[in-house]
């Protein structure tokens, strides 16, 4: 066994300095990525413990202290899948049609009110819920509907409604006024789809959401949708109908120090994992070429081209194998099992083992007394 491994005892020094840059590649990439992996984890908990809210106001060209959606834009920011404790509600005047007395019908003038979070403008309702499509009303007004109550029919007149659910009385509160007909979102953008000279121009002084926090990490692109949803889909027209504000500046002063520290990382990890590899692999063909005497020598005294490689070659293959399985084995020892590339090891592992492997059979089938010539020219 000495004798297998004795052509690389006497050039003990060039393979130490491999397995030595073998360790520091991968050393190195198990650090970075420990790195990589701990700045992550920072932007993840910054990110977690972030509250993001969102305020529109008035644009850089409006005068008035109110601004404009239509109920397109509304629909929009409503049916996002990503906003919570939105603040909003829009109200209409218009007319229901109520039975007065045995003998006729009148119309009844009221205020047609859409809110997100209909209990906090109204309160709970004494009867029913707020979460089914329907109409929402005060018991004034539910006596002058000749008591209709819960599930009961209003004359409201809704575009579309095959069903008449959203005629149907859902919820009945004492905090609405007898004069006002809370609605569910979809009654009122059905409502909304008859009436062009209103859904065009709902009035709103304020409008506020936030963000649910496991979308915090898109706060960029909801930005920009919000953006191109109130105003424009072209950025030199951004905050010019409708303002929006958020907390960025207070985002921006979190997160790019992090940001940066991590594309710094990614980088350094990134030039590291191409460098060293590529100083690993140019040690061993010089490790190799350091064998080409021996290569000559055995081919000169007659040994088989088979035999020679094997011997040689194989030393080679067995010390960079140990290597890689060593190195692996301390770092997996040390706490570093998670942040080893695997596949980076493995598929540098088999680009050692070829090109020593190439590199010997080259110096096997090249003709001896070239090789010793021009080994004596050295």
């Amino acid at each position: 066994m000495k004798e297998l491994f004795l052509p690389l005892l006497r050039r003990r020094r060039i393979w130490i300095a491999v397995l030595a840059a073998l360790f520091v590649f991968l050393l190195s990439g198990a650090l970075l990525s420990r790195a990589l992996d701990l700045s992550q984890e920072q932007i993840n908990r910054a990110y977690d413990d972030m509250d993001i809210s969102f305020r529109l106001a008035p644009g850089r060209t409006k005068l008035s202290s109110s601004f404009s959606l239509n109920i397109m834009q509304l629909r929009d920011l409503v049916r996002t899948d990503w906003m919570e404790n939105f603040d909003a509600s829009v109200s209409v005047r218009d007319y229901v049609t109520i039975r007065e007395g045995e003998d006729g019908w009148a119309m009844l003038p009221v205020t047609l009110t859409w809110s997100y979070m209909p209990e906090k403008d109204f309160g709970p309702p004494s009867e029913g819920s707020y979460d089914s499509p329907g109409l929402y009303i005060s018991p004034g007004l539910n006596e002058k509907l000749f008591e209709q109550g819960v599930g009961g029919h209003a004359v409201i007149p809704v575009s579309g409604d095959t069903e008449r659910k959203h005629t149907l009385i859902r919820a009945i509160s004492p905090g609405i006024p007898d004069d006002v007909i809370g609605l569910s979102w979809d009654t009122f953008d059905k409502i909304l789809r008859d009436k062009p000279w209103i859904k065009t121009g709902m009035t709103f002084n304020n409008l506020t959401f936030d963000v649910k926090k496991e979308r915090n990490r898109e706060i960029k692109e909801i930005a920009a949708f919000v953006q191109k949803t109130v105003n424009t889909p072209h950025e030199a027209d951004w905050n010019k109908y409708v303002a929006v504000y958020y907390n960025e500046n207070e985002i921006k002063g979190m997160m790019d120090p992090l940001e940066k520290r991590q594309a710094s990382a990614a980088f350094f990890e990134k030039l590291f994992r191409t460098l060293l590899p590529f100083v690993v692999h140019i040690l061993e063909a010089v490790a190799v070429l350091f064998l080409t005497n021996e290569f000559g020598v055995r081919r000169l005294l007659g040994e088989g081209a088979g035999k020679v490689f094997l011997s040689l070659w194989l030393p080679m293959g067995i010390v960079l194998f140990a290597g890689y399985g060593l190195t692996v084995l301390i770092l997996s020892l040390c706490g570093f099992g998670a942040n080893i590339g695997w596949g980076t090891a493995g598929l540098h592992l088999g680009v050692s083992l070829g090109l020593t492997a190439a590199l010997s059979a080259l110096l096997t089938f090249l003709d001896p007394l070239t090789l010793l010539k021009e080994r004596n020219d050295e």
